[in-house]
C-alpha cells in the first residue's frame, strides 16, 4: 500500500528512476510529492516524489544508520529506532 500524506518515516521506492532506493520521507512539498532523503536526513539533497512510489519499509541505507547513530536524540524524535549491532570477535563471526 503506498504511503499516505504525513505517514513520515523510513521508505522504499517503488517505482520511477529512484526505485529500489531506501529514504527517508521527512514532509510534503508544495508540489503536493513526498520529500525524501536517500543521504542523511535534514544534511543531503533531497528529492520530490509521488506519494504512490512509496511504500513504508523497517530497511535502511547505509547513511542513514550512520546519521541515526551520529544523532541518536533526533532519531528518536523522529521515531527512527536504533537496531543494535552484533558483536563480532576479529575474524567476523557474531
Amino acid at each position: 500500500m503506498p504511503v499516505q500524506k504525513g505517514e513520515y518515516g523510513m521508505v522504499e521506492v517503488i517505482k520511477g528512476r529512484h526505485k529500489g532506493k531506501i529514504g527517508y520521507y521527512d514532509d510534503v512539498a508544495d508540489s503536493g510529492k513526498a520529500i525524501v532523503y536517500f543521504g542523511r536526513p535534514f544534511e543531503s539533497e533531497y528529492y520530490r516524489i509521488p506519494h504512490s512510489f512509496l511504500i513504508k519499509t523497517e530497511k535502511r541505507n547505509l547513511e542513514i544508520e550512520e546519521w541515526v547513530r551520529d544523532n541518536p536524540e533526533n532519531a528518536r524524535k523522529l521515531g527512527i529506532r536504533i537496531i543494535p549491532l552484533p558483536i563480532m570477535d576479529h575474524e567476523g563471526h557474531s
